[in-house]
């Protein structure tokens, strides 16, 4: 027990002896942390835009994963290196690799939000870059809606082709029994073979064997025409509503295409820089842009946390070189003193 106390008393006053040297190395720590933080680390800034995609007619699970790929798309190698020329950066600023590292696109779990966060040095940078991405992102998205409007019409035009071959078919078959088919009927018998009516005849004329020689033709409508007749007509009406409906979607799918067309054009070669609110109406999922503004307040270096982590380490540093200095003394001095008491 007093070992541990004279242990402890060697301590402290080791501490106190070196007072000085703590005091100094720990203020030339907080001085240089603050230097750097102050004066010649660049202030970094974030900006954020959004992109939010209505899930209205979407299932959310997909809806995520389509947004995570199309985030990967945007922020591909390529597509950094579009960024870079359309924008006009510094390409000794930034390349590729800087870029990457600065850009964090982020799908909160059951969210229909995509994040494009973008951090660096100047904040008009920044704020381009994020709303060009945001701007791509949700072009890509609309694009993949009208990808998906036009497989579902390929997909139905199949359909559609079948269906018009097959009534074209039973057309054809309905024309060739019409053709073979009279369109009245005609009978013919003599008034003999209708008692009723020869009775009748007898009476106003009254000869009766020369009244039953008279033939009478009858003709009326055939109902077998009359019935293919009408079904030619529903299939002609069905064959008409099928073609109206195959055109129609030909007619759907070039407008998709085209507006595809434009949207990968502007992708390309337009900036698509904003600092509003868009809105991209034309896919099945309607999609808005919240643009960033530029930041005026930033978000890095933390210089207060850099100075309490200087002020640490250097108070660390003091304290291991005040032992390593009363290490020193005591371990040269001990030689000495065994000397002294073999003489």
């Amino acid at each position: 027990m007093m070992q541990e106390e004279i242990s402890l008393r060697e301590i402290i006053e080791t501490l106190w002896k070196g007072k000085v040297i703590i005091a100094a190395v720990t203020l030339a720590a907080v001085l240089v942390a603050a230097v750097i933080s102050w004066f010649v680390l660049d202030p970094i800034y974030e900006v954020s835009a959004y992109v939010r995609v209505d899930e209205s007619s979407a299932d959310n699970k997909n809806l995520n994963l389509n947004l995570n790929s199309i985030a990967q798309t945007a922020t591909s190698d390529i597509s950094l290196n579009r960024v870079i020329m359309k924008l006009e950066l510094d390409p000794n600023q930034y390349s590729i690799s800087s870029l990457k590292n600065s850009i964090k696109t982020e799908v909160p779990q059951g969210t229909n939000v995509m994040r494009v966060k973008v951090s660096g040095t100047n904040p008009d940078d920044i704020t381009r870059i994020a709303n060009l991405l945001a701007m791509e992102i949700a072009m890509r998205s609309e694009i993949t809606d009208r990808s998906g409007k036009i497989v579902k019409y390929n997909q139905r035009l199949e359909e559609l082709e079948n269906l018009i071959a097959l009534v074209q078919s039973e057309i054809k078959e309905t024309e060739a029994q019409l053709a073979s088919t009279p369109k009245t009927l005609v009978t013919r018998k003599t008034v003999a073979d209708d008692p009723y009516l020869q009775s009748i005849i007898n009476e106003e004329q009254g000869n009766a064997r020369q009244n039953g020689a008279l033939e009478l033709v009858t003709e009326e409508v055939n109902p077998v025409y009359t019935t293919l007749k009408g079904r030619l007509a529903d299939k002609q009406i069905e064959l008409s509503k099928l073609q109206s409906e195959q055109q129609s979607l030909k007619d759907h799918i070039d407008k998709h295409q085209s507006e595809i067309a434009a949207l990968e054009d502007q992708i390309l070669n337009d900036r698509l820089y904003s600092t509003s609110s868009q809105r991209f109406l034309g896919g099945e999922s309607p999609v808005f842009v919240s643009s960033a503004i530029v930041p005026t307040v930033p978000v890095g270096p933390n210089k207060v946390l850099n100075v309490a982590i200087a002020f640490v380490i250097g108070l660390m540093i003091g304290v291991m070189a005040v032992f390593i200095r009363h290490y020193w003394k005591t371990s040269a001095a001990a030689p000495n003193v065994m000397s002294a008491n073999v003489r």
